[in-house]
């Protein structure tokens, strides 16, 4: 009697892997799928794509440990957009792991952005690299990003000071003899 029981148990645990498996990989390429749309998102200077990725009981916890609720995240990020304009944005996950409904993904992300100049000095060319935990949850049909975890100060490294001036604008012409 044991050996008949044994034989459909163990198929029901290899179905059970390969169906993990296979839910692992689809939530990996949502992932991926996903940082591609995050990437052009920051590029773009896109706020409402944001908005509409973070759960509506959204939390961040920053490098000094400070828990912050969805609106402050929100507020943060729009602060960041309007003030540095991105360059380039890319994502490389280390590791996705996935719990029946929660999926969480560990990953670094570099940004080349430039900041805006200030009183009468350039702007600078920054690189700013994360690491990030990301946690989300299965909602209905859809994955929620519920929460973000710096695990590691951000480095900020200046690449070099340019001289930075809005998209479309042109520096004014001086009036001949003015100086």
């Amino acid at each position: 009697m044991k050996r008949s029981l044994a034989l459909p148990t163990a198929a029901l645990s290899l179905t059970s892997i390969v169906a993990a498996a296979s839910n692992k990989a689809a939530f990996k390429s949502y992932v991926d799928g996903l940082n591609r749309k995050v990437a052009d998102a920051f590029v773009a200077k896109d706020s409402k794509f944001f908005d509409t990725l973070l759960a509506p009981d959204f939390k961040s916890r920053d490098e000094h440990g400070v828990v912050h609720g969805r609106k402050e995240s929100l507020f943060a990020l729009r602060f960041q957009l309007n003030t540095v304009r991105v360059l380039s944005y890319k994502v490389t996950v280390k590791s996705v792991s996935l719990q029946k409904t929660q999926g969480t993904v560990v990953c670094n992300v570099k940004m080349l952005g430039l900041t805006p100049s200030r009183r009468g000095r350039p702007g600078e060319k920054v690189e700013i690299v994360r690491r990030l935990s990301d946690v989300y949850e299965k909602r209905g049909r859809a994955w929620a990003l519920i929460y973000q975890s710096e695990l590691a100060a951000p480095a900020i490294k200046t690449v070099a000071a340019v001289p930075l001036r809005p998209a479309g604008r042109t520096q004014p012409k001086r009036k001949s003899g003015a100086r």
